[in-house]
């Protein structure tokens, strides 16, 4: 009988004991779901008659409750629910309640959405070890695991329950290590992902780096690089190559850099947030203006050059006016038996700086040429100072796409996979045209390294399709002042932005798209992009140096002179022919066909004396 009482108040105390566990347990987990405004929560527990009270608590406060014992069950719910945050009570000691969790994160359940809360018997377990030893990474992502905001545990002195406040009132990853691959384009070269030194090399492998170690620190899970590539990857025959292959395959989580967002890559990748902006453009110094233009009708406009032909024209005339008086009243000597072409040339030697073997002798005439001399002395001067000008100017005749279409530039690319890929599959008319006109042509010798295509932009008549970022370290160390500052850029297509990228159906993604903006908002991003990433040089001082005159520059006076010569050779032979006109009819008259006239066949007679008789007195 004794026995029979004290194993009933064993029995009574245990019951009150484990009651006011369960009591305390419910309380905390109503408010923590209360806190993030869950309005479903789905229980894998076995507490028995317990669960009626967890049923009464969260329906005074309007939340619904599922309870499974089946873990398909358990996953079939969760994937069902995806429009709206859930709330999951597991209870590691229940049966099956590992194969829950197993089954749950193989599908990809422990996202940002579910609110996760493990326990024991009951009781919050302090283990956070909550996989077994042989899982591998894709086990458990993140489980809320003594994870509460501020100010949802009311009684923590009661229940002395240790807990960890997290900044962004998220849970963080209990040590979880990941595995991931990184991007190395130049393996050579590669030396380590904190060297200033060589900030050119795998830049944006680089520069992502510090990101995810922000990621790892505050979120609490360490990532070993499994595989390095020299390839981001790309779709062939149904299955991507390089990084995006080993994300398909799901052997890594994610890659240590950041990549383009396409449309192929959706179907095997989850995008979080966007980092760096990529601008790929093409460079080149906008060729001089004696390329594109006529720099010798340049100085002067319209205006001016009618002003000009109107003062020759008056001269000739006035001139000749004053000429034909003075000649009258004998006061003219010199120019007596001048010509209206002679005048024309004497006004044209005077406007071209050369003079005349002659000059008027009258006052008259004189002050006439005193002012034309003058006048073209001006003139002359203004005129000599706009051709130096002009002659080290550039033109701005390239503005657009189709402009260096069809230009004589000579165009190169940056040898990066981006810049094949995106110019063969671009639909743009312009662009397309450019392509099959400039780059395909040329084939593979048309792509090369950076540091050769900034050296050919140095000459003119040459462009260069490269990434901002490395042209702008090459001009900081090779380029003179005066050169930086010619360089023009267009901009052939936009490139996306790099993101940050996780498996298909991660729940990383959400964790890591929050804390990424979150950089971006307090201006880490910016610093990591000013810390790697050269800025465009200044345009200090644009004078340039010595300019030496070239053929192409004085093309339009060699066009002169030629023109001018064929039409002195043309003149010359008009000259000759009309000069011995008489002698070319004569004998053209010896070599004509016979002539009937009527039965008798006359020829004509011309006497050879007769022919040098009148050659004479044409001379």
């Amino acid at each position: 009988m004794c026995c029979q009482v004290l194993y009933l108040s064993l029995l009574l105390c245990f019951s009150a004991t484990s009651a006011k566990v369960y009591d305390n347990t419910i309380s905390i987990v109503k408010q923590y779901y209360e806190h993030n405004g869950i309005s479903l929560v789905t229980a894998f527990v076995c507490w028995g008659v317990y669960e009626q009270y967890l049923v009464r608590a969260f329906e005074s406060s309007g939340i619904r409750i599922n309870f499974v014992r089946d873990p398909d069950v358990l996953v079939d719910i969760l994937e069902n629910d995806i429009y709206y945050r859930i709330g999951i009570v597991v209870d590691l000691a229940c049966r099956d309640s590992q194969e829950a969790l197993l089954k749950a994160s193989f599908k990809k359940q422990f996202d940002i959405h579910k609110y996760w809360i493990l326990l024991e018997d009951g009781r919050f377990s302090r283990n956070e070890q909550v996989r077994n030893e042989s899982s591998t990474y894709e086990v458990v992502y993140s489980v809320d695991n003594n994870i509460f905001p501020e100010g949802v545990l009311n009684d923590e002195d009661i229940f002395n329950i240790s807990y960890k406040i997290s900044e962004f009132g998220i849970a963080t990853l209990s040590a979880l290590r990941i595995l991931e691959d990184s991007e190395i384009l130049y393996p050579d070269e590669f030396t380590s992902w904190e060297d200033l030194s060589l900030r050119h090399v795998d830049k944006w492998s680089k520069i992502h780096w510090p990101i995810y170690g922000y990621l790892s620190e505050q979120m609490n899970f360490t990532f070993e690089v499994s595989y390095q590539l020299d390839n981001y990857g790309w779709l062939i025959n149904g299955s991507f190559d390089g990084m995006m292959g080993y994300m398909q395959r799901e052997e890594v989580e994610f890659p240590s850099t950041g990549i383009f967002v396409r449309k192929d890559r959706f179907a095997v990748t989850s995008f979080a947030a966007d980092t760096f902006p990529l601008r790929a453009t093409t460079m080149f110094r906008q060729p001089s203006l004696s390329t594109v233009s006529n720099i010798f009708t340049l100085p002067f406009n319209s205006s001016v050059w009618i002003c000009c032909l109107a003062l020759c024209m008056i001269t000739i005339a006035t001139l000749e006016i004053q000429i034909i008086l003075t000649v009258r009243e004998h006061i003219e000597r010199d120019m007596v038996h001048s010509k209206l072409s002679d005048i024309f040339t004497f006004v044209l030697g005077a406007i071209c700086q050369q003079g005349f073997h002659i000059t008027p002798s009258s006052l008259a005439g004189r002050t006439t040429v005193f002012i034309l001399t003058l006048s073209a002395l001006f003139l002359f001067t203004s005129y000599s100072a706009n051709i130096v000008a002009l002659l080290q100017t550039s033109s701005s005749s390239f503005k657009t796409i189709r402009d260096l279409t069809f230009s004589p530039m000579i165009v190169g690319v940056e040898n990066q996979t981006y810049n094949r890929v995106y110019m063969k599959e671009t639909t743009d008319p312009e662009l397309r045209e450019f392509y099959l006109k400039k780059i395909a042509p040329q084939g593979e010798k048309i792509y090369y390294h950076p540091a050769i295509g900034m050296a050919k932009i140095k000459t003119r008549m040459h462009a260069f399709q490269v990434d901002t970022t490395a042209a702008y370290k090459i001009m900081s160390e090779t380029y003179e002042e005066y050169e930086k500052c010619g360089l023009q850029e267009i901009d052939l297509f936009p490139a996306p932005m790099f993101t940050i990228a996780v498996t298909k159906g991660s729940p990383l993604r959400d964790y890591f798209s929050q804390r990424v903006r979150w950089y971006r908002e307090v201006g880490l991003l910016d610093r990591l992009f000013k810390i790697w990433m050269p800025q465009k040089a200044k345009c200090e001082s644009n004078a340039g140096g010595f300019v030496s005159v070239s053929l192409v520059e004085f093309y339009p006076a060699m066009l002169v002179l030629q023109y001018g010569t064929m039409v002195a050779i043309g003149i010359l032979i008009i000259e000759k022919f009309y000069f011995y006109r008489l002698e070319i009819a004569s004998r053209i008259l010896l070599f004509l066909p016979h002539q009937k006239l009527g039965r008798t066949k006359k020829r004509p007679f011309i006497d050879k004396d007769t022919r040098i008789i009148k050659h004479k007195l044409v001379k």
